[in-house]
């Protein structure tokens, strides 16, 4: 049984004081080095009492969300109503600390709590708790002498720690990362982490302008901008950059607007009714944000002059924490209304994206991105919601209407595509005349309790396959066959030496293929697939047909991989496409499909029309 030491103090001539308890140095106290730091953390009751004994006894992953919780809730001075649940453990800091985003599962809802913590698991969270408690750490690359065995995960974290001195060194300059860590160290850096968020904030100025001039001049780091009612476009002024934080960027047809390293900037339209940003090129974003902190966007209506293509997003972050937006409207600019990449922390309430072009929104490497109470709707083509290598993302009572994925190219896209990302749900959110070739197209999304109305999805949820990317083939490759794409079905049947109507009868099938229905004739080696008339694809059943990456008939799944040059299925999955319903087995990627029997053996290549 653990024993508890209180240690009594008698006081005959002199007063001591009784705020904090006195140590002195047992096997159940703190180090002589740690004791100041552990004193002020129970001082200002961040240490739960059930962590205020053998302080040098190694940490494990719940203990140490009992601390980050106490931080959190104590700096911000509000209780976490939101819960994160495993299927290990119902202890309820476990629980908040991952709603947070401070600390993740370890997969199939599992969070291991009795485990011990490593020295760069304890740096990585603590990141991420200095992020959600609302303050910005210094970008500093670590420079311990055991740089190589920090994980690649953990680089920036441990470079933050030591840049801001919330954690220090094992001795000898090393940080030994795969260490573990106690108690002590634990309240220690979390102390040091509380001091770090309660420093006095720095002043922020407030500017409110009524023109576009007036807007660039005000963007600046700590500043909050009111924009007068009215529409600001900005795009007379690119060229000439600011300075080193707010500059122009080159694009196709003009220029559009970066801000690099910015912290802390509001824009804000004052009026009733949201202020406008528009931008002329149809390849610029609205405005892009590079390693920036604390961005705020609020009442606020964003897009183009004119339709846009390519390139032409609303607003991008990049490498950026902290952002919120809310009562804004990006519209219709080509790609998409928001395009995040390494973002951590964002917001997005009582907003709308709505009628772009290409995809609704690009979430890639990000955590903790959260939509509530959002409209996306008359959006068009392509995947629409594109989910990547990221945790943590939520969309809650929302609504998706009037979109479509389909594209002149075919119609086989998603509203979501996600992959090698865990903790994505879409909850309590309507989904009314949408139009798409599956809802989902792979297992890391979780839906429930929502509403669909009038929506046309070939599957509700179609798996996404494991398969690369395609080769490509020229015709040249394919003339053993004397069959080219975009012949004529008459130079066809010439070359099979039958009359056409001989031919049709007793060649020509139906099957639905790309949306619509083809047809198909078969030569027994191989088959053509036509579209009104013209060849649009090519099935060898040959054995003697190798790819050009050595793809051949009788290759096995494992084979067709290596041959890609990659060892782990799960490098597939952002380059795959979707399952083509010719038979059971047959995964289509740009202009190649591989058709497996029962055995995962390849039986069938399919060279389609690269425009698909």
């Amino acid at each position: 049984m653990k024993k508890k030491v209180i240690s009594v103090i008698l006081a005959f001539a002199f007063c001591v004081s009784l705020s904090a308890p006195a140590f002195t140095g047992g096997p159940e106290q703190p180090s002589v080095w740690a004791v100041e730091k552990v004193n002020a953390a129970i001082n200002v009751k961040i240490v739960p009492s059930s962590l205020q004994s053998e302080y040098k006894q190694a940490i494990t992953r719940a203990e140490f969300c009992a601390l980050a919780v106490a931080l959190y809730e104590t700096v911000t001075g509000s209780s976490i109503a939101k819960r994160q649940t495993f299927t290990d453990t119902n202890d309820i800091n476990v629980e908040k600390a991952a709603a947070i985003g401070v600390v993740n599962g370890l997969g199939n809802s599992r969070f291991d709590p009795n485990a011990g913590l490593t020295r760069e698991q304890a740096a990585t969270m603590l990141s991420r708790l200095a992020y959600a408690a609302g303050k910005t750490l210094p970008e500093q690359g670590a420079t311990f002498a055991d740089n190589g065995s920090v994980s690649s995960w953990a680089f920036k974290s441990v470079g933050q720690m030591q840049g801001s001195g919330i954690m220090e060194g094992t001795g000898n300059n090393s940080f030994s990362p795969k260490g573990p860590y106690t108690r002590e160290q634990s309240i220690v850096s979390i102390m040091r982490l509380y001091d770090y968020v309660k420093t006095a904030a720095i002043p922020v100025t407030e500017v409110r302008v009524s023109t576009a001039e007036e807007f660039i001049n005000a963007l600046s780091s700590n500043t909050k901008i009111l924009l007068n009612p009215g529409i600001y476009n900005f795009s007379s002024l690119a060229g000439a950059d600011k300075n080193k934080q707010i500059y122009w960027g080159k694009v196709f047809d003009g220029y559009e607007l970066f801000l690099d390293g910015i912290h802390n900037l509001t824009i804000e339209g004052a009026g009733k009714d949201p202020s406008t940003l528009i931008v002329s090129p149809r390849y610029a974003f609205v405005m892009k944000f590079i390693n920036s902190t604390d961005i705020n966007i609020i009442n606020i209506k964003a897009g183009h002059t004119e339709e846009g293509y390519c390139e032409g997003g609303v607003f991008a972050f990049y490498s950026c924490s902290d952002i919120k937006i809310d009562n804004t409207h990006m519209y219709g600019c080509g790609t998409e209304g928001l395009q995040l990449y390494g973002v951590r922390n964002m917001t997005v309430t009582n907003s709308e994206i709505y009628e772009c072009t290409y995809y609704i929104m690009t979430v890639e490497d990000c955590e903790n991105i959260f939509f509530d109470n959002c409209l996306f709707r008359d959006n068009e083509m392509f995947d629409l919601v594109n989910i990547y290598n990221t945790s943590n993302l939520s969309i809650n009572k929302s609504e998706f209407r009037n979109n479509n994925s389909k594209t002149p190219f075919g119609s086989r896209y998603a509203m979501f595509s996600v992959s090698s990302s865990e903790n994505i749900s879409v909850t309590n959110t309507k989904f009314i005349n949408n139009t798409a070739f599956v809802l989902n197209d792979a297992d890391d999304i979780k839906f429930e309790n929502n509403t669909f109305v009038n929506n046309d999805f070939t599957n509700m949820h179609y798996p996404q396959q494991t398969y690369p990317q395609a080769d490509i083939l020229s015709n040249d490759e394919l003339s053993a066959y004397g069959i080219r794409l975009y012949m004529t079905i008459e130079d066809v049947v010439l070359l099979n030496g039958n009359p056409l109507s001989k031919h049709i009868g007793q060649f020509k099938k139906h099957y639905p293929f790309f949306g619509s229905q083809q047809d198909i004739y078969d030569y027994g080696n191989y088959s053509v697939i036509f579209n009104e008339g013209t060849v649009i694809a090519i099935s060898i059943k040959d054995k003697g047909f190798t790819t050009s990456r050595g793809v051949k008939i009788g290759d096995n799944n494992d084979t067709v991989m290596q041959k890609y040059g990659y060892t782990e299925l799960n490098e597939f999955w952002r380059y795959l496409s979707y399952a083509v319903p010719y038979k059971d087995e047959a995964f289509i990627t740009s202009c190649i499909s591989f058709t497996l029997d029962d055995e995962n053996k390849v039986v069938e290549i399919m060279i389609v029309e690269t425009g698909y």
